[in-house]
């Protein structure tokens, strides 16, 4: 049986990869956001994908990928947003 966070974390992850023009990303949850090659600009359509998916807000001060360690501490923001 799949769970609720698994299947999240493969939907944020093909996000992510369909963010990173024309790269086909092995992109593990411990790398950080510059390591794939997100910058400010992605990080912010990537948080529009997940609050319009997961129908979430998330709030202003928690838009800088400075505030996630890596892909895996977001994703973990974003299942507590979901209550998860």
């Amino acid at each position: 049986m799949i769970k609720m966070s698994d299947n999240m974390e493969a939907n944020i992850l093909k996000m992510i990869n369909e963010l990173v023009e024309g790269e086909e990303l092995s992109i593990s949850i411990d790398q950080t956001f510059e390591e794939i090659g997100i910058d400010s600009f992605l990080f912010l359509n990537l948080v529009i994908q997940c609050e319009e998916y997961f129908g979430i807000k998330i709030e202003d001060e928690m838009l800088l990928t400075e505030r996630y360690a890596n892909v895996e501490a977001f994703i973990d923001f974003i299942q507590n947003k979901c209550n998860l």
